[in-house]
């Protein structure tokens, strides 16, 4: 894992536990994915959640998630849990090119590598 892919996958992490949900289901629910094209892809498994409770929107330089999980979830820790989160986009990144799309019990957030002055991208 790069030192770009870790800060955005922490600071995802960081922001679902500061914003409701339990540490111990960010843990088991989200996972990064490396496309070929170099993009980052931050997937949160939602599993049980019916696709009009996820809600998200990519505005400026913020990502926002909100998730409503039922009462009849089989995640206790979960029951009920509105989790509502925003994500700073970091810099270097194209906000217009993020995308976040929710699909069979999954959020993917899609961020493409960030370029900084002279074209390079970190790795």
């Amino acid at each position: 894992m790069t030192g770009f892919d870790e800060i955005v996958l922490q600071a995802v992490r960081d922001s679902l536990a500061q914003h409701g949900m339990p540490e111990t289901m960010v843990a088991k629910r989200v996972h990064r994915v490396q496309k070929d094209d170099g993009t980052l892809c931050v997937k949160m498994d939602v599993a049980g959640v019916p696709p009009e409770n996820v809600k998200w929107k990519v505005e400026g330089d913020t990502a926002t998630l909100t998730v409503n999980y039922p009462q009849e979830t089989n995640d206790v820790e979960l029951r009920g849990l509105t989790v509502n989160t925003s994500i700073k986009i970091p810099a270097g990144v194209d906000a217009s090119k993020v995308t976040m799309k929710s699909d069979n019990g999954q959020v993917d957030l899609d961020i493409p590598k960030a370029e900084y002055s002279g074209g390079h991208t970190p790795g």
